[in-house]
């Protein structure tokens, strides 16, 4: 098995350097071997595992679920029934999500049609006078 440099990793997966370290700082990329100097060597799992995060990130996973399915995935066992929790979790949060940015557009609607003529109480100083 082939063993990569930090820049080496960084580049095949798509990621900086400084990247890799944050994961492996926030335990979702183990700690690699270490070369005589202390240079990081990663093994071709460190792209599998990017490639896992980079995919959980892209579908709106936070990094908290997904290295808690990382972490139920190396103790050997399928992660597939937590994995339908979390994705439940996080379809719940983002229904959320879009309930307040769809009140907020609301809102800025309301706040838009207040004023025929474009003026705001709230921003227009001669209006603020009057209030």
């Amino acid at each position: 098995m082939r063993t990569l440099k930090v820049s080496e990793v960084a580049a095949e997966a798509e990621v900086s350097a400084h990247t890799l370290r944050f994961y492996e700082n926030e335990g979702l990329l183990g700690p690699p071997a270490r070369s005589p100097s202390g240079y990081r060597q990663y093994d071709e799992s460190a792209l599998e595992r990017i490639r896992f995060i980079k995919t959980g990130k892209a579908l709106g996973l936070r990094l908290s679920d997904i290295k808690e399915l990382i972490e139920i995935r190396e103790h050997g066992r399928c992660p597939c029934g937590h994995t339908t929790e979390v994705l439940d979790r996080r379809i719940s949060e983002i229904e959320r999500e879009v309930d307040g940015l769809i009140q907020l557009k609301d809102n800025l609607i309301a706040m838009k049609e207040s004023s025929g003529d474009g003026r705001y109480r709230w921003c227009c100083p001669e209006l603020k006078e009057e209030l």
